[in-house]
């Protein structure tokens, strides 16, 4: 864990930032696959985006040492490694290709879909984790 997280005084307040950032680049990949010209490329990025913050806000919530230079594989593994009920969605997002950002990436429509209910479901698995005390102001 990086030391500004691992020293944060406010767990929660960390978590919730991280989810909140994760929801943002859902709706950014929604926003870029719906749109009458798609981005399909960005809408992946944002994909790998929100995973990214979805498994950080979980390891966090778990004490889980990690860097912030890990990719979301790594962060995968990791969750996977926390809990049992990760292992299916992590098993899925340990075989997503990597998009890295001003690469040339190519994808399609089917390729794009995946790896947004993937995304979602990420995100689904955390938010089920989270004590209730998280979302509240």
């Amino acid at each position: 864990m990086s030391k500004e997280i691992k020293n944060s005084i406010d767990k929660p307040r960390e978590v919730k930032k991280l989810l909140s950032s994760a929801t943002i680049e859902l709706r950014a990949a929604s926003i870029n696959f719906f749109s009458a010209r798609q981005l399909l490329e960005d809408s992946f990025f944002h994909c790998q985006n929100s995973i990214e913050k979805a498994f950080m806000a979980f390891l966090i919530f778990k004490d889980i040492d990690f860097s912030k230079s890990d990719d979301f594989k790594k962060l995968a593994e990791y969750a996977a490694a926390q809990d049992s009920d990760f292992n299916d969605i992590c098993g899925q997002v340990i075989n997503l290709r990597p998009h890295p950002r001003n690469t040339t990436f190519k994808t399609d429509i089917e390729e794009v879909k995946s790896v947004i209910i993937t995304a979602e479901k990420v995100f689904q698995i955390v938010i089920e984790k989270m004590p209730l005390e998280y979302f509240k102001k």
